[in-house]
């Protein structure tokens, strides 16, 4: 018998043999399909020993109870309750440390708009280098003017921050920093780079300011737990006081 005759009896036995399994894997996959099926289905089923995983407990309901899957930083027995807002609001402490944090939020903002102008400065005069025409440096100066204003007026904004600053001990942190950076927001930019440097003594600023907003946020966190503890002492004790005029 010829080598092809051979290879092409060998590939005929070979399709048989695949003809045969098929019908065999098809069986398999949908064996393990019912039966997956009917494990999904027995988890609902009251009368298996698969339902809900074999646990009889009912599901609480009404907020009563919180499932034992569902973790909770509260107490079990009892429904967390609101706690009243003005044991804060009436500290002096805390509204100082809220305030101070949303003026430091106040001055970043500000801050972070003075880069924004100077790159459209740049802009504009490569459109108008790009155009070449009188009319485009016409142009150029009025739209140069209009962000000259943007940057003055946000410099005013920030000036009025200085009390601020410095009689909360921010005068090295912040205000000697930000006299700088004004200065620097007034001088002409003529390349990319310049700006860019100039972008990131902005940006370094504003993260300092906001890091410093962290370290308060962790304040205010301390000052109400320690409020919350003390309000809830308090009332212990005049429950206490109550029980004995009882």
């Amino acid at each position: 018998q010829s080598t092809w005759g051979i290879q092409n009896q060998i590939g005929m036995e070979s399709d048989q043999n695949k003809k045969e399994e098929q019908p065999q894997q098809d069986n398999n996959l949908a064996g393990d399909i019912l039966e997956s099926d009917e494990a999904f289905r027995e988890q609902f089923d009251k009368g298996s020993t698969r339902y809900h995983k074999g646990d009889p407990t009912p599901v609480p309901v009404g907020g009563n109870r919180v499932p034992t899957s569902m973790p909770t930083e509260f107490n079990e027995e009892k429904p967390a309750q609101e706690v009243d807002e003005s044991i804060f609001t009436s500290s002096p402490e805390y509204n100082n440390l809220i305030q101070k944090r949303e003026i430091l939020g106040d001055i970043k903002k500000f801050a972070a708009l003075i880069p924004p102008p100077l790159e459209a400065i740049l802009r504009h005069r490569e459109e108008a280098k790009r155009i070449g025409t009188e009319s485009a440096q016409v142009r150029l100066k009025e739209l140069e003017g209009s962000e000259r204003e943007k940057i003055d007026s946000t410099l005013k904004e920030l000036a009025n921050y200085e009390a601020f600053l410095i009689s909360n001990n921010y005068q090295e942190a912040f205000w000697n920093e930000l006299v700088e950076i004004s200065k620097k927001a007034r001088e002409d930019y003529g390349t990319k780079e310049a700006m860019t440097d100039f972008g990131f003594v902005v940006k370094r600023f504003t993260q300092k300011i906001f890091n410093e907003q962290k370290k308060i946020l962790e304040q205010i966190k301390a000052v109400k737990k320690t409020l919350l503890a003390e309000h809830k002492k308090k009332g212990t004790l005049e429950v206490a006081e109550e029980q004995k005029k009882d």
